[in-house]
């Protein structure tokens, strides 16, 4: 998805769910109107899609199961329809199968599945999809800046520098086990950090120093320390100063720096590090034939890069 300098909405790729919000379920290979206007943040989640308006309002569309679209009920959506009883939302945030909002007085709010735990220790509305189809307020969370929704687990980055996560977040490569936290909690080993960024099942931190943290699975390289053991502390990745933006894929994760080159580590049987090759890299690795970026997004398998004169580059799979 792309936001037009006008306050457009653009989208293009796999429709089948409607989370294209074009009001068809028709796969577009070429980006298409969303219907909505005036729109400053998009963010775009398993199957479905959230919008945050001009007005602070929060539009949601696609696949809705489990109630991820936040307007009260379990059917799909191939247009966008408002979210339920949120406003002065400065920030919103689409997870695999649930939905994250951030409010003007720094509270966080929560929509959708949560048989995981992703929306935190929340009551069920609907008992019988383990989730919840209109938001509601995660009310031990203060004071948070930014939020993230993943595949199963969210985390949020609070005014001083800390980083909280709470679901099922990390994944054992050896016994199969996994992690799950009902509560938010602090990730202590790390402060002092400016951005958050997450992937399928390994997390990632931005110092204010410019340096780039990594923790959770790591069987293809992900957390970039030249290794594929799995990390349950953040470990500082290998070579990386100077950052100024972090975003993750499923099993890969990419870096903007302040050069404006972009770096990208993990796994890359579609291209997804653009270094030309296909071959998994455990440490960081600079993306080729781009010129100087100025914004980063990862979906599952592909990258999106804005460069400083406004033309949009993509990488991995089609």
């Amino acid at each position: 998805m792309a936001i037009g300098q006008d306050g457009s909405a653009w989208s293009w790729g796999l429709n089948r769910y409607g989370q294209l919000g074009d009001g068809t379920v028709t796969d577009k290979g070429v980006p298409v109107a969303i219907d909505i206007r005036e729109i400053t943040t998009l963010s775009g989640g398993g199957w479905h899609s959230l919008a945050l308006k001009k007005d602070s309002t929060v539009w949601a569309w696609g696949l809705n199961n489990y109630g991820q679209l936040g307007d009260g009920t379990i059917a799909n959506k191939s247009s966008p329809v408002q979210v339920s009883m949120l406003t002065n939302i400065t920030n919103i945030a689409a997870g695999g199968f649930h939905s994250l909002a951030l409010k003007n007085d720094s509270t966080v709010w929560a929509w959708g599945f949560s048989a995981n735990y992703q929306l935190g220790d929340i009551h069920y509305t609907e008992k019988m999809c383990r989730c919840q189809s209109v938001p509601v307020q995660i009310s031990v969370l203060k004071n948070i800046i930014s939020i993230v929704g993943q595949y199963k687990y969210s985390l949020a980055l609070k005014s001083d520098g800390t980083v909280w996560l709470w679901g099922q977040h990390e994944k054992d490569q050896l016994s199969g086990n996994v992690f799950v936290n009902k509560q938010p909690f602090q990730i202590s080993e790390i402060v002092n950090i400016k951005a958050i960024a997450g992937g399928k099942y390994h997390s990632l931190a931005l110092s204010k120093d410019g340096t780039v943290w990594a923790w959770g699975e790591n069987n293809k390289g992900q957390i970039g320390d030249d290794s594929s053991l799995e990390k349950i502390s953040p470990i500082k990745v290998n070579g990386l100063v100077g950052v100024i933006a972090i975003a993750a894929g499923d099993y890969y994760s990419i870096a903007l720096k302040e050069d404006g080159t972009v770096w990208a580590w993990g796994k890359n049987n579609k291209g997804q590090l653009g270094d030309g090759s296909t071959i998994q890299r455990a440490s960081p690795v600079q993306v080729k034939g781009i010129p100087e970026i100025s914004t980063i997004t990862a979906g599952g398998d592909n990258c999106l890069a804005v460069s400083s004169d406004g033309k949009v580059w993509t990488w991995g799979k089609e």
